[in-house]
């Protein structure tokens, strides 16, 4: 019987791990296994890594501080792995592939609990993330949004367990941990905690809000005070910056992303997924007259689709919206149930 629980976690794992392996064949052949990740931020990452390890500098070069990465948590997670087993280029990519197979155990783990009892829809639910998200994609750029994943997701059901009280929570603090985690993972989780936030006072529990709040934004202000010390650099890395409009944008420069946006989630029909979600969690809202779990887990999911789109960006090998899509995922899949 144990054996047939993992099942659906077993055969997500050799979806992701065959179309994988087809992305990495494909890949050597066309590089001449002269290139291994896709974009350069993995290397960018690397280095950083590498001075900071040699020369305690978080930058590209020894020589000084470099704001140039959108993961708070990614450099100093590679550098204490690197510390290890040492800091070599196959590094990023050998801890995304654990952090994806940690991805598929916990997600079918949190299905189980959240009721999908099914072997069959909790397989259907983790083999969608593992080719929807997609976590080998993913997996060859060598950054942090598998990590990014996990941690909005960890969030999301701390967050949902908190909000409904048709049952005691023992404890805040795990969540107060995922929100300080999923922060330090990378930035664009904070609109999962500003979400999270908004429904805390809505139930008029203003102490947990604020206690939420202050623990998503402290890795943000830590590194933003740190990056500040040092001449030159800005509160926010200038990754995250140089995607930003500055404040002097036309009107037409400041829409255009989100048209952009919002004709990717349609291409992609994560509109339709958002609108089923959008009406099963007013029908779950009505049907018991409080915020269950499966219509807390939709209305986060929902409020934080729609301030991404506003003010993050969509596409580039679907990293960015990665961490929504699992979370999409694993959001339809309780409220059908």
């Amino acid at each position: 019987a144990r054996l047939r629980g993992w099942r659906p976690c077993w055969m997500a794992a050799a979806a992701y791990v065959l179309l994988l392996g087809a992305l990495l064949v494909q890949a050597w052949h066309i590089d001449r296994r002269q290139q291994l990740y896709a974009v350069d931020d993995a290397y960018i990452h690397l280095a950083i890594s590498k001075n900071l390890l040699g020369h305690h500098v978080f930058g590209v070069t020894p020589y000084g501080f470099t704001g140039a990465s959108s993961s708070v948590a990614w450099p100093f997670l590679l550098a204490a792995v690197g510390a290890v087993f040492g800091l070599h280029v196959w590094l990023p990519f050998v801890l995304n592939v654990l952090l994806s197979l940690l991805l598929l155990w916990l997600a079918d783990r949190w299905l189980w609990q959240f009721g999908v009892a099914s072997e069959r829809l909790r397989a259907i639910a983790l083999v969608s993330i593992a080719v929807l998200a997609p976590l080998s994609s993913l997996t060859s750029l060598g950054l942090e949004h598998v990590l990014e994943s996990i941690t909005a997701l960890g969030l999301l059901v701390a967050a949902v367990e908190t909000l409904d009280r048709s049952h005691r929570v023992k404890s805040v603090a795990p969540l107060l941990v995922w929100t300080l985690l999923a922060t330090s993972s990378r930035y664009e989780t904070a609109f999962e905690v500003a979400c999270i936030c908004a429904l805390l006072v809505w139930q008029r529990r203003l102490s947990l809000a604020s206690g939420v709040a202050g623990a998503g934004f402290l890795p943000i202000l830590a590194f933003g005070l740190f990056s500040m010390s040092h001449p030159g650099s800005h509160f926010f890395p200038n990754s995250l910056l140089l995607k930003t409009a500055p404040a002097s944008a036309a009107l037409s420069d400041r829409i255009a992303p989100v048209l952009q946006n919002l004709t990717y989630a349609a291409k992609h029909l994560l509109l339709i997924a958002w609108a089923v979600i959008l009406g099963l969690s007013v029908a779950s809202m009505r049907k018991h007259g409080a915020l269950r779990g499966a219509a807390a887990a939709g209305i986060i999911t929902i409020g934080l689709s729609v301030l991404h789109t506003l003010f993050s960006r969509m596409g580039q090998l679907g990293r960015y919206e990665s961490y929504l899509v699992v979370l999409t995922i694993f959001s339809l899949f309780v409220l059908l149930v």
